[in-house]
Protein backbone atom coordinates (compact mmCIF):
# COMPACT_ATOMS: atom_id res chain seq x y z
CA UNK A 1 0.00 0.00 0.00
CA UNK A 2 0.89 3.47 -0.56
CA UNK A 3 -0.60 7.09 0.65
CA UNK A 4 -0.91 9.97 -1.70
CA UNK A 5 -1.32 13.02 0.39
CA UNK A 6 -2.70 15.77 -1.91
CA UNK A 7 -0.92 19.25 -1.00
CA UNK A 8 -0.76 21.42 -4.16
CA UNK A 9 -3.13 23.88 -3.51
CA UNK A 10 -2.31 27.89 -2.88
CA UNK A 11 -4.53 27.27 -0.27
CA UNK A 12 -5.76 31.07 -0.61
CA UNK A 13 -8.54 31.11 2.21
CA UNK A 14 -5.80 30.26 4.63
CA UNK A 15 -3.63 33.10 3.63
CA UNK A 16 -1.64 30.85 1.54
CA UNK A 17 -0.20 28.76 4.42
CA UNK A 18 0.65 24.75 3.96
CA UNK A 19 -2.58 23.01 5.55
CA UNK A 20 -0.29 20.38 6.00
CA UNK A 21 2.00 22.65 8.57
CA UNK A 22 -1.10 23.23 10.82
CA UNK A 23 -0.04 22.12 14.58
CA UNK A 24 -2.91 20.64 16.88
CA UNK A 25 -2.74 22.80 19.77
CA UNK A 26 -2.31 19.83 22.25
CA UNK A 27 -0.16 17.33 20.82
CA UNK A 28 1.78 20.05 18.66
CA UNK A 29 2.09 17.72 15.78
CA UNK A 30 1.50 18.78 12.10
CA UNK A 31 -1.68 17.49 9.91
CA UNK A 32 1.16 15.82 7.97
CA UNK A 33 2.81 14.62 11.43
CA UNK A 34 -0.64 12.69 12.31
CA UNK A 35 -0.34 11.23 8.95
CA UNK A 36 2.36 9.84 8.86
CA UNK A 37 1.96 8.60 12.11
CA UNK A 38 -1.13 6.47 11.12
CA UNK A 39 0.37 5.35 7.84
CA UNK A 40 3.75 4.50 8.79
CA UNK A 41 3.88 1.66 6.97
CA UNK A 42 3.14 2.79 3.72
CA UNK A 43 4.82 4.10 1.54
CA UNK A 44 4.16 8.08 1.66
CA UNK A 45 3.72 10.19 -1.72
CA UNK A 46 2.91 14.14 -1.46
CA UNK A 47 1.96 16.16 -4.50
CA UNK A 48 2.96 19.43 -4.04
CA UNK A 49 2.69 22.85 -5.90
CA UNK A 50 2.08 25.67 -4.41
CA UNK A 51 4.56 26.60 -1.77
CA UNK A 52 6.48 23.46 -2.67
CA UNK A 53 10.08 23.87 -1.02
CA UNK A 54 8.76 24.94 2.27
CA UNK A 55 7.20 21.50 2.72
CA UNK A 56 10.21 19.20 1.35
CA UNK A 57 12.17 21.44 3.29
CA UNK A 58 10.94 20.20 6.62
CA UNK A 59 10.11 16.61 5.60
CA UNK A 60 13.00 15.48 2.92
CA UNK A 61 12.64 12.29 3.62
CA UNK A 62 9.43 11.69 2.28
CA UNK A 63 8.35 11.34 -1.30
CA UNK A 64 7.23 14.10 -3.43
CA UNK A 65 5.81 14.75 -6.70
CA UNK A 66 5.78 18.31 -8.03
CA UNK A 67 2.44 19.68 -9.58
CA UNK A 68 3.39 22.20 -11.79
CA UNK A 69 0.34 23.19 -13.15
CA UNK A 70 -0.87 23.57 -9.26
CA UNK A 71 -2.28 27.30 -10.54
CA UNK A 72 -4.74 26.36 -13.45
CA UNK A 73 -6.09 22.59 -12.31
CA UNK A 74 -7.48 21.22 -9.36
CA UNK A 75 -6.59 18.46 -7.03
CA UNK A 76 -7.68 15.82 -9.95
CA UNK A 77 -4.72 16.37 -11.74
CA UNK A 78 -2.69 16.00 -8.53
CA UNK A 79 -3.80 12.62 -7.81
CA UNK A 80 -3.80 11.74 -11.93
CA UNK A 81 0.05 12.76 -11.19
CA UNK A 82 0.24 10.24 -8.51
CA UNK A 83 -2.22 7.44 -8.82
CA UNK A 84 -0.90 4.03 -10.48
CA UNK A 85 -1.57 0.05 -9.97
CA UNK A 86 -0.67 -0.05 -6.45
CA UNK A 87 -2.75 -0.06 -3.99
CA UNK A 88 -3.96 3.64 -2.04
CA UNK A 89 -4.55 5.27 0.40
CA UNK A 90 -5.10 9.09 -0.82
CA UNK A 91 -6.22 12.22 1.41
CA UNK A 92 -6.36 15.97 1.60
CA UNK A 93 -4.01 17.58 3.18
CA UNK A 94 -6.57 19.84 5.30
CA UNK A 95 -8.19 16.99 7.67
CA UNK A 96 -7.34 17.05 11.67
CA UNK A 97 -8.32 13.69 12.72
CA UNK A 98 -7.73 12.58 16.61
CA UNK A 99 -9.13 9.16 16.09
CA UNK A 100 -7.77 6.34 13.69
CA UNK A 101 -8.45 6.94 10.14
CA UNK A 102 -6.85 4.01 8.87
CA UNK A 103 -8.94 1.86 10.78
CA UNK A 104 -12.04 2.96 9.50
CA UNK A 105 -10.66 2.91 6.04
CA UNK A 106 -9.55 -0.65 6.61
CA UNK A 107 -12.64 -1.75 8.26
CA UNK A 108 -14.90 -0.14 5.04
CA UNK A 109 -13.85 -3.03 2.05
CA UNK A 110 -10.93 -2.52 -0.19
CA UNK A 111 -12.60 -0.06 -2.48
CA UNK A 112 -13.93 2.77 0.01
CA UNK A 113 -14.39 6.73 0.36
CA UNK A 114 -14.84 8.78 3.27
CA UNK A 115 -18.48 10.34 3.91
CA UNK A 116 -20.19 11.56 7.09
CA UNK A 117 -24.04 12.71 7.59
CA UNK A 118 -23.29 16.54 8.79
CA UNK A 119 -25.85 18.65 9.04
CA UNK A 120 -23.65 22.00 8.80
CA UNK A 121 -22.66 21.87 5.02
CA UNK A 122 -21.97 24.27 3.20
CA UNK A 123 -23.42 24.93 -0.82
CA UNK A 124 -19.58 23.84 -2.37
CA UNK A 125 -20.22 20.87 0.21
CA UNK A 126 -20.00 17.13 -1.65
CA UNK A 127 -22.35 14.36 -1.51
CA UNK A 128 -23.30 11.11 -1.91
CA UNK A 129 -26.13 8.86 -3.27
CA UNK A 130 -26.24 5.48 -2.09
CA UNK A 131 -27.67 2.53 -3.50
CA UNK A 132 -27.56 -0.84 -2.36
CA UNK A 133 -25.05 0.64 -0.15
CA UNK A 134 -22.78 1.61 -2.41
CA UNK A 135 -21.98 5.34 -3.57
CA UNK A 136 -23.37 5.53 -6.72
CA UNK A 137 -23.16 9.22 -7.39
CA UNK A 138 -21.66 12.44 -6.53
CA UNK A 139 -23.64 16.05 -6.33
CA UNK A 140 -22.33 19.61 -5.13
CA UNK A 141 -24.92 22.08 -3.60
CA UNK A 142 -28.22 21.42 -1.71
CA UNK A 143 -28.67 18.14 0.05
CA UNK A 144 -31.26 16.57 -1.71
CA UNK A 145 -32.18 13.98 0.72
CA UNK A 146 -31.57 14.00 4.65
CA UNK A 147 -29.52 10.56 3.92
CA UNK A 148 -27.19 11.86 1.32
CA UNK A 149 -23.68 11.90 3.50
CA UNK A 150 -21.53 14.91 2.58
CA UNK A 151 -17.56 13.49 0.91
CA UNK A 152 -14.98 13.91 3.23
CA UNK A 153 -11.95 13.11 0.73
CA UNK A 154 -10.46 10.83 2.04
CA UNK A 155 -10.20 6.72 0.54
CA UNK A 156 -9.08 3.41 0.16
CA UNK A 157 -8.62 2.00 -3.20
CA UNK A 158 -7.09 -1.78 -4.11
CA UNK A 159 -8.72 -2.64 -7.37
CA UNK A 160 -6.06 -2.06 -10.05
CA UNK A 161 -9.08 -1.94 -12.46
CA UNK A 162 -10.89 1.06 -10.59
CA UNK A 163 -7.38 2.60 -10.11
CA UNK A 164 -6.61 3.07 -13.93
CA UNK A 165 -10.19 4.49 -14.60
CA UNK A 166 -9.71 7.28 -11.48
CA UNK A 167 -6.10 8.19 -12.92
CA UNK A 168 -7.79 8.42 -16.64
CA UNK A 169 -10.89 10.19 -15.35
CA UNK A 170 -8.89 12.66 -13.07
CA UNK A 171 -5.82 13.27 -16.15
CA UNK A 172 -8.87 13.70 -18.91
CA UNK A 173 -10.90 16.10 -16.13
CA UNK A 174 -8.10 18.03 -14.57
CA UNK A 175 -10.21 21.20 -13.47
CA UNK A 176 -12.67 18.62 -11.42
CA UNK A 177 -12.44 17.74 -8.26
CA UNK A 178 -11.40 13.75 -7.40
CA UNK A 179 -14.75 13.06 -5.94
CA UNK A 180 -16.26 14.30 -9.19
CA UNK A 181 -13.87 11.94 -11.13
CA UNK A 182 -14.48 8.39 -8.95
CA UNK A 183 -15.83 5.26 -10.32
CA UNK A 184 -19.56 4.79 -10.10
CA UNK A 185 -19.70 1.22 -12.65
CA UNK A 186 -18.37 -1.01 -9.67
CA UNK A 187 -18.74 -0.99 -6.07
CA UNK A 188 -17.72 1.77 -3.82
CA UNK A 189 -18.15 1.62 -0.48
CA UNK A 190 -18.83 4.06 2.38
CA UNK A 191 -16.48 4.28 5.23
CA UNK A 192 -18.27 6.24 8.04
CA UNK A 193 -16.64 8.95 9.64
CA UNK A 194 -19.30 9.67 12.17
CA UNK A 195 -17.24 7.77 15.55
CA UNK A 196 -13.92 9.89 14.33
CA UNK A 197 -13.11 12.86 15.91
CA UNK A 198 -12.56 14.95 12.55
CA UNK A 199 -12.12 18.45 11.83
CA UNK A 200 -11.47 20.03 8.53
CA UNK A 201 -9.69 23.27 8.15
CA UNK A 202 -10.30 25.15 5.16
CA UNK A 203 -10.47 28.84 6.61
CA UNK A 204 -9.28 30.88 9.72
CA UNK A 205 -12.59 30.64 11.36
CA UNK A 206 -12.31 26.67 11.21
CA UNK A 207 -8.83 26.54 12.56
CA UNK A 208 -10.34 28.73 15.28
CA UNK A 209 -12.96 27.07 16.09
CA UNK A 210 -10.73 23.96 16.12
CA UNK A 211 -8.13 25.56 18.78
CA UNK A 212 -11.38 27.22 20.70
CA UNK A 213 -12.79 22.95 20.75
CA UNK A 214 -9.36 22.23 23.28
CA UNK A 215 -10.73 25.07 25.73
CA UNK A 216 -6.82 26.06 26.31
CA UNK A 217 -6.91 28.74 28.61
CA UNK A 218 -6.51 27.81 32.18
CA UNK A 219 -8.79 28.68 34.99
CA UNK A 220 -7.67 31.70 36.81
CA UNK A 221 -7.99 30.96 40.81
Amino acid sequence: MKTIILAAGQGFRLGGYNKLLLKNPLSGKTILENYIEQFQDTEIFIVVGYNAVKIINTYPELNYIFNEDWNITKDSYSLGLALDDEPSYVIHSDIFVNSNLRDVLDSAGENCALTMKNDSRTINSFNCKINGGYIRSIYQGRVKSPDDPQLIDAYKITSENNLRKWKQNCLANPNLYIGQNLFFDSDLNTADASELDINIIKTPNDFINYINSFNLQEPIE
